[in-house]
């Protein structure tokens, strides 16, 4: 299995639309997503950033899946990718 791990900042004030744009396009983006496993979508606790982690069966289909995004999100988005990884999953429980 393996895993794309993006970690994003929020934008002040802007908590409502990034829950919005999660719910609307990233999730159900993701579970259509060739080969998806699970995804988590979680934030920090001051609420400043996010990291979502989402479990593919294939090398292949998680490279298919971040290659389907483009450059990131829309202009103009509450959030701010820091960070994307794909990484192997070597364990779970």
């Amino acid at each position: 299995m393996y895993a794309i791990v993006v970690t994003v900042a929020f934008q002040d004030m802007r908590h409502d639309e990034a829950d919005k744009m999660l719910h609307d396009m990233v999730v159900p983006s993701a579970k259509a997503s060739n080969g998806f496993i699970s995804g988590y979508w979680l934030h920090s606790a001051d609420g400043t950033r996010g990291t979502s982690v989402e479990v593919f069966q294939t090398q292949a289909d998680a490279e298919a899946a971040l290659a389907s995004r483009g450059s990131g999100p829309p202009p103009g988005s509450p959030v701010d990718i820091l960070t994307v990884e794909l990484m192997e999953v070597i364990a779970s429980a």
